[in-house]
């Protein structure tokens, strides 16, 4: 057993050195003209204003089994709907005769 701890210093002893395995070449690098700016506080706007288009993630096309005139549209165009909510009333008068 004693021999595994002097085997083991022995390496531990023998990676030690006094030079650098590597020696690593610095290149002189040219320095970078930057420039300075003054910090101001200011005020922000409450409300900015600015031009685009607002597009829904999710369309669905909207269509009737039934042939008929629209009697009643009960939702708008940006209208939250459910599953199963009537958007549109038709006109069945020409399908009962």
């Amino acid at each position: 057993m004693r021999r595994y701890y002097a085997l083991t210093a022995l390496l531990f002893l023998a990676g030690c050195g006094s030079q650098p395995a590597h020696k690593t070449v610095i290149t002189p690098v040219t320095p970078m003209r930057v420039g300075t700016a003054a910090v101001a506080e200011t005020d922000w706007p409450s409300s900015y204003e600015a031009t685009g288009t607002v597009r829904a993630r999710t369309t669905a096309t909207i269509s009737s089994k039934l042939m008929g005139y629209a009697r009643e549209v009960r939702a708008q165009i940006g209208d939250h709907v459910r599953e199963g909510q009537p958007l549109v009333v038709l006109d069945a008068r020409d399908l009962e005769t």
